[in-house]
């Protein structure tokens, strides 16, 4: 099993988790994708998220080198953003967190509103086995939590207003598209959405786990 970091704020999202290590058979691996700012290796695990070739993929999501750059390399992690910059990632793999808010860069998610994001990344099986790929969530704690739900394969990510304005944070959904036994080499897409509340914080925490079962 291997566990790695993913990013996520309402005003922008990155993603980033500890480079696999090693060869042959596996029973699971996970990545785990933790709502905070923090940005490691994310592209050599048996678990591979990168962004989809896709508008979405192509508008909020990036892979960026150890200098910011834009690149795809063994050295990138995927950086994804709400925030309307594009080619500006504001956070790089020395853990530099992103600065400001939506509002500052004038874009971003609003407040009280529901998004859909289809076709944002794709993660593949970099292992030797054929698996299964799944996604839980994990609800964040302290000041400034948001709901995680991971959907089956197939599902259709849906939060609602509701939901958000009576958690008092954002709920967000996560799902694999109905592809998603996955032999060595293959892809599948994920599909995201988040419900905003009226709440003004940008940071939230929480996890995203992506699950990869070998059959």
């Amino acid at each position: 099993m291997e566990r790695r970091k993913f990013v996520i704020g309402l005003g922008s999202l990155a993603a980033g988790g500890a480079a696999a290590t090693g060869t042959g058979a596996f029973t699971s691996a996970e990545v785990d994708r933790q709502v905070t700012v923090d940005v490691e290796d994310d592209v050599q695990g048996y678990l591979s998220p990168q962004p989809a070739d896709t508008a979405n993929g192509d508008a909020y999501a990036r892979l960026q080198g150890p200098e910011n750059e834009a690149t795809n390399t063994n050295d990138d992690v995927l950086i994804i953003q709400f925030n309307g910059i594009q080619n500006n990632l504001q956070s790089d793999q020395n853990n530099t967190a992103i600065e400001g808010s939506s509002s500052d860069y004038g874009g971003g998610l609003n407040k009280n509103a529901v998004y859909e994001f289809d076709d944002l990344i794709t993660v593949t099986n970099q292992g030797p086995q054929t698996i299964d790929v799944s996604v839980d969530g994990e609800n964040g704690t302290g000041a400034n939590p948001a709901k995680i739900r991971g959907l089956s394969a197939g599902s259709d990510p849906d939060p609602t207003l509701n939901e958000a304005d009576n958690f008092g944070g954002p709920v967000v959904e996560v799902a694999p598209q109905s592809n998603n036994t996955l032999a060595p080499g293959e892809s599948v897409r994920l599909n995201f959405a988040i419900a905003t509340s009226n709440d003004p914080n940008s940071n939230y925490s929480g996890s995203v786990i992506i699950k990869g079962d070998a059959n």
